[in-house]
């Protein structure tokens, strides 16, 4: 589904397995009168399969819905019989996600839905975007949380780009490229009380109320008006869009959360979760000798005696330790604290693979998190100005977890490993 304009969820539903009726303004002036899905030709010669599922036009359930299309189950819904291509192709992906034709390459079924659409749009064909046959998606309503330029407009998130908002519209990043982008806005409060929480963990960073505002209205239906956000380091004297830090990730990512004081050094730890308790791993700066302390602690035995048990698990199972451990898509860091991604499992043939990614955490509004990242060039002392502030979601939002994200990049292998981590204390 793409989201047109922010409205209150309990005005309309919002649990998994609610009726598509439910959208419209009278269940029983609902008539369906199916069409032929828009732009069906151009679809399926670019994506290189038939399109499942059922079309309709019903104008009142897509404003009710707050979106040109949706689609729910096999049927998907239109605000007109001729919507642009993009919208098209993205209804159609969720098609083939619930019809099982295609997986979300990790992506979850909303942001694969908008790559797929981004593709369709501009190139010649979707085969590989869409993906390879996989499990039946679930048949709930998708929302988005990111929006296109073609939803834009003056007082509804006008970035000019694409723009990922947070849920309760405080916090909201501008998508230059697939890493994020320089241009961040939150609400003129959250700023302050995370800068102050940056400098109380030691932090190089501050951040300031900057000029400039965007405006928009939140996926829950909240007015906002969001100030720019100017960055500042203060070790290197730089700020906005010229602030440099350490191009490499963990150095950079250690000044950020307040344990490298401006070196890019300083011990870090790990923190996860046994039996409702805190756990640390040893001080040190390995993401992998911290994920492997972490999963012998978890599990006992020796390090391989660990793995070995946590991959002869199913990924229900796996996904319980995750859970209870609060790492990989369940790790949620606080400001001053961090994401740590160590690479594991098979590489992916023909992808660059890195060893490691660092990403500090600016700033916390409910369940999504911005971070700041920078990315190694391969010169180990330089500083740059090629950061991007980033947003995710938490994991029950598919596909928006830091762990999800960097893992559908391919450059972490098949199995990585995420942990949140903070500085180490004296």
């Amino acid at each position: 589904m793409v989201k047109l304009d922010g409205m209150d969820r309990t005005a309309f539903g919002t649990h998994v397995g609610e009726s598509m009726f439910a959208y419209a303004p009278s269940v029983s002036q609902w008539q369906p009168s199916y069409m032929r899905f828009p732009h069906r030709a151009v679809l399926e010669q670019k994506l290189g399969t038939s399109i499942p599922g059922r079309s309709l036009v019903d104008a009142d359930a897509c404003r009710s819905a707050g979106a040109p299309a949706f689609t729910f189950g096999e049927v998907s819904v239109f605000a007109s019989a001729e919507p642009p291509l993009r919208v098209a192709a993205h209804e159609a992906a969720h098609q083939l996600q619930h019809a099982g034709i295609a997986d979300d390459g990790g992506l979850g079924a909303e942001r694969h839905a908008a790559v797929v659409a981004h593709v369709v749009s501009n190139e010649a064909n979707a085969i590989s975007t869409a993906g390879a046959r996989g499990a039946v998606g679930d048949h709930s309503l998708h929302r988005y949380t990111e929006v296109p330029i073609e939803l834009q407009k003056p007082g509804h998130w006008d970035a000019k780009k694409p723009v990922r908002v947070s849920e309760d519209g405080m916090m909201a990043v501008r998508q230059d490229e697939p890493a994020g982008g320089q241009e961040a806005w939150a609400d003129p409060g959250l700023i302050s009380t995370a800068s102050g929480t940056l400098a109380a963990a030691g932090s190089v960073l501050q951040l300031h109320n900057g000029a400039g505002t965007i405006t928009g209205t939140s996926p829950t239906g909240k007015s906002r008006t969001l100030s720019k956000i100017e960055p500042e380091n203060t070790a290197t004297k730089t700020k906005g869009a010229s602030m440099e830090l350490w191009a490499d990730c963990g150095r950079s990512s250690r000044d950020v959360m307040g344990a490298g004081k401006g070196t890019g050094g300083g011990d870090m730890v790990a923190e996860f979760t046994i039996g409702g308790k805190p756990v640390l791993t040893a001080k040190g700066t390995d993401p992998e000798a911290m994920k492997n302390e972490a999963m012998q602690k978890l599990l006992g035995g020796s390090v391989a005696d660990a793995w070995k048990k946590y991959f002869s698990m199913t990924k229900a199972q796996r996904a319980e330790v995750d859970k209870k451990a609060g790492i990989n898509k369940f790790a949620a860091p606080g400001v001053g604290g961090g994401f740590t991604m160590s690479s594991g499992g098979a590489n992916y043939p023909g992808a660059t693979t890195w060893n490691f990614h660092w990403a500090g955490v600016v700033m916390v509004s409910g369940s999504d998190r911005m971070t700041l990242e920078n990315y190694a060039t391969g010169v180990p002392d330089e500083k740059n100005s090629s950061w991007d502030f980033q947003m995710y979601g938490s994991a029950a939002r598919a596909g928006q977890t830091f762990y999800e994200q960097h893992k559908a990049t391919h450059e972490h292998g098949m199995e990585p490993t995420v942990l949140p981590v903070k500085p180490a204390g004296p």
